[in-house]
């Protein structure tokens, strides 16, 4: 039981997150995470304060790199000594046992069930009414009593240890004592008899000479404790339920006007490896040590295997599935490449034999590089569905070492239906009669045209899942962009026909570069000249075409992958400027002919967004970022303007004339919850705290106001309305994890 406590020191508005990461997927129930990994069960049961959520984090590459993240918030106002208390069981029950729970005795004490008999656990001192003791931490069931810190300790009114230093000690109903006394300093004794040092004496922190006799620690314990464990745990169970609740307060949800899951999509697939020769292969280097399944598109093993040799793993993905691709990570600690051809087999039938060939591919080495995490993609679109995968690997070197991190499942989404991600949404009257349409792109490859009324148009089907999509006017008609991942630019009319489609250029210096666009926007970068596609990829380049699918230029900037783009003017003589962030730390900045780019160090971190916003009046934009580490305004001539820590990752940022002084303001959002509202020279308007992580900001101007309002939605599955002087108008509960905005005017009211 892992217990966290926080005490307010200065009164106000607080978001607190405990957060568990996981290397597999788990299924939330209530308070209670269930995961399985290699047969094995694993639980972390909740009995503190805190909504429990799941999502994914961390960076994404190629097919997936990710992290399983257990969230556990707390959002409230807090007076000064208030505190919020975490409580969380993890443990490892058998696989048809009951689930185990925690429940809560009183503000630091829990009782724990389903384990195979009640438990009771404590922290910073006694249980009321039940165990008097002044030790740190202490656990007791019916066969033994285990204290921290502790000098005296009644249980059921009566006495069971005393000593005059503060000492770990486990009390066994049998009689036997088990004593940690300082450092290295081990004390054991038998049902009856003397203390007998087994380790470190000589060096115990408490200077006792047990050796001699001199101390005054406990030689056997009292009589009688198995009756005095079992009436306490008797009574702590009669107690239970009546402890503080969870704090958590949720109101009710306000019902939404229409929900499309057109999008959504079918069980997780389970992935198991379920052998390997590793072994058979003398002197290997290392065992497999680390093997999991539970998770829709990843199963990893970490091994390595020693020179020469050729490993196989089969792996069981549970069902007959299609898949669409296999991405193999390795790490190289030599000069090379370490892992070189790799072939796959399948096999449809439910035993792992009668594997027939899929694919094979050849590695080739990288000169002079070194410690690159190797990435390869296996193309299986075109392989029968099948249950078992077996691969074999093969090092470069004749007598090289193959180094395994991480195998990725890729299902195919358009059969399978694993992925559910909507990746972006944009409102825009498609069909000129004042009512918008609502595009959708999913990770189903798929890009979705909805009416007014949530019901599906047309449907756009791709060669790899959507990225970004822009829809206006150009030259007097309406036109839609898409970006994919493997790296096609699409353009459609209204009616969801593609009129061309191009590719941005395939620049791959490394194995893990996909080529997938990433974000798209639309714009004259010059006064007079036409409109042209801005593409920001996952290839070191930022590409220009015309609206006619000719690519005009492309431009090499030192990252892997654009994370956003923005147009401005930055230097006050009209023509536009092309603002960037990347995966790297840093920020890019181009010229109006995207033919040159000036490298930004802010110190942010990677950059999630950013704007050009004219902060200071001036007519010339400051380019304004987001990331690891706060906000950062860059201009021209200087690479950080200000610079202001918030304390938490920034996610979203948006610009806006807050109080109507014809000069911008910035709103950022963060995965703390909290709204930060900028002006110029870094200035604090003001902060809101928005609840839960802050995942989009969204500006709008209603008709017949003049102030605008802002939007914020995240992870608690609310969309929150705010005025401009950071007041919370309105809330709408979702009910999910919301990830993107988009307004527009569905009924034609204006």
């Amino acid at each position: 039981v892992v217990v966290d406590r926080l005490t307010c020191r200065v009164a106000g508005d607080y978001q607190a997150n405990a957060i568990w990461r996981l290397p597999i997927e788990g299924r939330l129930e209530g308070g209670r995470l269930e995961a399985r990994q290699a047969g094995e069960r694993f639980v972390v049961a909740a009995g503190g304060e805190g909504r429990a959520k799941v999502a994914w984090e961390g960076v994404e590459r190629a097919l997936g790199q990710r992290a399983f993240a257990l969230r556990q918030v707390v959002s409230r106002s807090l007076k000064r000594h208030d505190t919020i208390t975490y409580a969380n069981l993890l443990c490892w029950p058998a696989a048809e046992s009951p689930a185990p729970s925690l429940e809560r005795l009183g503000e630091t004490a829990w009782l724990v069930r389903g384990l195979g008999g009640p438990a009771l656990v404590a922290a910073g001192g006694g249980v009321e009414g039940l165990i008097e003791t002044d030790a740190a931490m202490l656990r007791l069931d019916g066969a033994s009593l285990a204290l921290v810190g502790a000098r005296r300790c009644r249980v059921a009114g009566r006495e069971v240890w005393r000593s005059a230093e503060a000492v770990n000690v486990e009390l066994h109903a049998d009689g036997r004592v088990v004593v940690v006394a300082g450092e290295g300093c081990w004390v054991s004794s038998p049902a009856a008899g003397e203390l007998a040092v087994t380790a470190g004496a000589a060096k115990s922190a408490l200077r006792l000479d047990l050796r001699a006799g001199q101390t005054r620690l406990r030689s056997t314990a009292p009589a009688g404790l198995a009756e005095a464990f079992a009436a306490t745990l008797d009574r702590a169970v009669a107690k239970a339920g009546q402890g503080a609740g969870d704090g958590t307060g949720d109101g009710a949800a306000a019902p939404a006007r229409w929900r499309y899951d057109g999008v959504r999509a079918a069980v997780p697939v389970p992935v198991a490896a379920i052998s390997s020769d590793l072994a058979c292969v003398p002197g290997r280097s290392s065992p497999v040590d680390k093997l999991i399944d539970g998770n829709a598109r990843t199963s990893m093993v970490s091994a390595m295997w020693p020179d020469g040799q050729a490993p196989t793993v089969t792996f069981d993905l549970g069902r007959p599935i299609a898949l669409s691709r296999i991405g193999v990570h390795s790490w190289d600690g030599l000069d090379g490449c370490a892992l070189g051809a790799i072939a796959v087999e399948l096999s449809p039938s439910d035993t792992p034999d009668g594997f027939q060939p899929a694919r094979a591919v050849t590695g080739e080495p990288v000169p002079g590089e070194r410690d690159i995490a190797r990435v390869r993609q296996i193309d299986l679109s075109q392989a029968p569905r099948a249950r078992f995968v077996r691969m074999r690997f093969t090092p470069l070197q004749e007598k090289g070492r193959v180094y395994l991190s991480e195998v990725v499942f890729q299902p195919d989404p358009t059969t399978e239906g694993v992925l559910t991600d909507i990746n972006d949404v944009v409102v825009h009257d498609l069909d000129g009669d004042g009512r918008g349409e609502v595009l959708v792109a999913g990770s189903d490859h798929r890009l979705h045209c909805l009416d007014a009324e949530g019901r599906r148009l047309w449907t756009f089907t791709a060669e790899d899942l959507m990225q970004d999509v822009w829809a206006g006017e150009i030259q007097g008609e309406t036109a839609i962009f898409a970006g994919s991942e493997d790296g096609r630019l699409y353009r459609l009319d209204t009616k969801g026909q593609e009129r061309w489609r191009a590719r941005t250029y395939d620049y791959q210096p490394r194995d893990y570069e996909t080529g997938g666009i990433r974000c798209l926007t639309v714009a004259a970068l010059t006064p007079g000249s036409e409109p042209v596609v801005i593409v920001g990829a996952d290839n070191w380049h930022l590409s220009l075409f015309s609206t006619d699918g000719k690519e005009l230029r492309r431009c090499y900037f030192y990252s892997h992958e654009s994370t956003f783009l923005d147009v401005g003017d930055l230097d006050g003589d009209g023509a536009m400027e092309i603002f960037q962030g990347t995966s790297f730390a840093h920020v890019n900045w181009f010229d109006s002919k995207a033919e040159t780019s000036t490298f930004v160090w802010n110190g942010i971190g990677p950059a999630a967004a950013g704007v050009i916003a004219d902060l200071d009046g001036d007519g010339r934009g400051e380019m304004v970022g987001v990331g690891q580490q706060g906000l950062a305004a860059s201009s021209l001539e200087k690479a950080v303007l200000w610079r202001v820590d918030t304390g938490s990752p920034q996610t979203c940022v948006v610009k806006v004339d807050l109080d109507g002084d014809g000069r911008q303001e910035v709103v950022s959002g963060g995965k703390n919850g909290f709204l930060w509202a900028l002006g110029d020279a870094g200035r604090e308007v003001w902060c809101r705290n928005a609840g839960d992580s802050v995942n989009a900001l969204l500006v709008l101007t209603l008709p017949g106001t003049a102030r605008p309002m802002l939007l914020s939605a995240g992870d608690d599955g609310a969309v929150t309305a705010w005025d401009a002087a950071g007041r919370r108008l309105a809330s709408l509960a979702i009910g999910r994890q919301v990830v993107r905005l988009a307004a527009g005017d569905l009924d034609g009211d204006g």
